[in-house]
């Protein structure tokens, strides 16, 4: 699971997110999810940093 943390200090996590990429050329964020199916892009300036979180346990 990742959580990405926009420039204005909100947070968005993504559960169904297996991986990401930020292009170098453009700063877009974009994240995946099973069998590589983009679920979100956001472009430069727009998001600040992603991390990757661990699932709650029960």
């Amino acid at each position: 699971m990742y959580e990405v943390t926009f420039k204005d200090g909100t947070t968005m996590q993504l559960p169904q997110a297996r991986g990401y990429r930020i292009d170098k050329k453009t700063g877009t964020l974009t994240v995946w999810g099973k069998h590589f199916s983009t679920l979100c892009a956001y472009p430069a300036g727009h998001w600040a940093s992603i991390s990757q979180i661990a699932p709650e346990v029960n």
